[in-house]
């Protein structure tokens, strides 16, 4: 029987599913991490096996149907942003520090070979 608790996800989620365990999800970004994960989508009449490293987006109303072939992990991030959560995130971008950017002389430190390593 598919899990209703992950139907509108808020936050990103990592998610350890076993063999034969079933979920429903729309409105994410689904991310492989380990195993193989089976979905399948409504109006879609094909099954999808996403392999490790590969990613599937899932938009709102898709209506899919998740499980893992085997032991998996995946990680699963929402498309939707609650508005509390774009306003927060809207306004960190306008704060962000400084020090997410190079400056000059770091950048200029970057270029010039160390002595320690005889360059």
């Amino acid at each position: 029987m598919p899990s209703p608790t992950l139907k509108h996800l808020c936050r990103p989620l990592v998610l350890q599913l076993q063999d034969g365990e079933l979920h429903r999800l729309d409105g994410v970004c689904l991310t492989v991490l380990a195993g193989r994960v089976w979905v399948t989508r409504s109006h879609d009449g094909w099954d999808h096996f996403i392999k490790p490293g590969a990613e599937l987006w899932l938009p709102a109303g898709c209506e899919a149907l998740i499980g893992g072939d085997g032991a998996a992990t995946l990680r699963l991030l929402p498309l939707r942003v609650p508005a509390e959560g774009l306003a927060a995130r809207l306004a960190w971008g306008l704060r962000r520090p400084s020090f997410l950017f190079a400056t000059q002389p770091c950048a200029q430190s970057l270029r010039q070979p160390s002595p320690a390593i005889g360059g």
